[in-house]
């Protein structure tokens, strides 16, 4: 036969985890025993000795099935019970061919007088085993049903919070810096005088007005190169500044065109492991109905 963690693999796919399979059969061992019916369980119980009916007996790690005393069957009461059980004027008074049983916490007392009860101790399964000592082979199927439901719930966990959530941007882009403009423009000072010629020609001095506006020329051709210097320089400021704001403004539009491509790519990677988160919970929806279809026929 094959072990439990191939039949479990089966189901879901490799599992190298093979201490949490070992624990998820052993919960389902438990779980599945839980809701068994009693007769089915009762042919691999333990007899469990009250011997006196006050001082209990310990039931941790089962399930309690019944209770005897003498071979007498008895009656599963509620702790609030106990007292009327115990109380001769009682209808509810247990008697030695009418016994009553109870749990107290982990405890289980037979009274009168105490009796034994049907224990049925829960499995250690590890995930090499292929069977399971002293407990239903009908049920086998349940447990590896069981441990395979834990697992998908594992498969599908780790997909959403390891695999989608560490999903991270991948942009290699930097926006560049541009600094804010600076333009000055210096407006030029005209050094001429026009007075001197104007004095000449009242002299009638025309060879002097005419060397005064001479120099006057020169002052205007100086003026005008100044302007246009100034005027140079500001046009050359415009350029560089208007140069940088093409760069930024190319660099903006290729950071744009890659985000893009990085929502792009994320909106599909996302939408695979969707696709597959899907497919993982058609699977634990099968193995949970066909977990409980089993577990009721036992």
């Amino acid at each position: 036969m094959a072990t439990f963690q191939a039949r479990i693999e089966d189901y879901i796919g490799t599992q190298a985890d093979t201490a949490a399979l070992s624990d998820w059969l052993t919960e389902g061992a438990r779980t599945v025993a839980d809701r068994m019916q009693p007769q089915r369980l009762i042919l691999y119980a333990t007899d469990k000795t009250d011997t006196n009916g006050t001082t209990g007996i310990a039931l941790t790690g089962g399930r309690p099935l019944s209770a005897h005393k003498s071979g007498y069957e008895a009656r599963p009461i509620p702790m609030g019970m106990t007292a009327k059980a115990l109380d001769g004027d009682s209808r509810h008074y247990a008697i030695a061919s009418d016994p009553a049983w109870y749990m107290n916490t982990s405890k289980g007392y037979v009274i009168p007088g105490g009796g034994t009860i049907k224990w049925f101790g829960y499995p250690t399964v590890a995930f090499g085993d292929s069977t399971i000592a002293s407990y239903p082979s009908e049920a086998l199927g349940a447990v590896v049903l069981y441990a395979a439901i834990q697992g998908q719930i594992r498969i599908a966990t780790d997909l959403l919070t390891t695999t989608i959530g560490g999903l991270t941007w991948s942009l290699s882009e930097t926006l560049p810096t541009i600094t804010s403009p600076s333009f000055t423009y210096t407006k030029p000072t005209f050094s001429g005088v026009y007075t001197d010629i104007a004095t000449a020609l009242g002299n009638q001095d025309i060879e002097l007005a005419q060397g005064h506006g001479s120099k006057v020329n020169l002052y205007l051709q100086q003026f005008s190169l100044d302007i246009q210097d100034e005027l140079n320089e500001f046009n050359s400021a415009v350029q560089q500044y208007q140069a940088s704001l093409g760069e930024f403004n190319a660099t903006v539009a290729n950071y744009q065109a890659e985000v893009q491509k990085e929502v792009g790519r994320l909106q599909s990677v996302i939408g695979q492991y969707t696709s597959m988160m899907q497919g993982y919970f058609q699977v634990l929806v099968s193995l949970k109905e066909e977990f409980n279809r089993l577990v009721e026929t036992l």
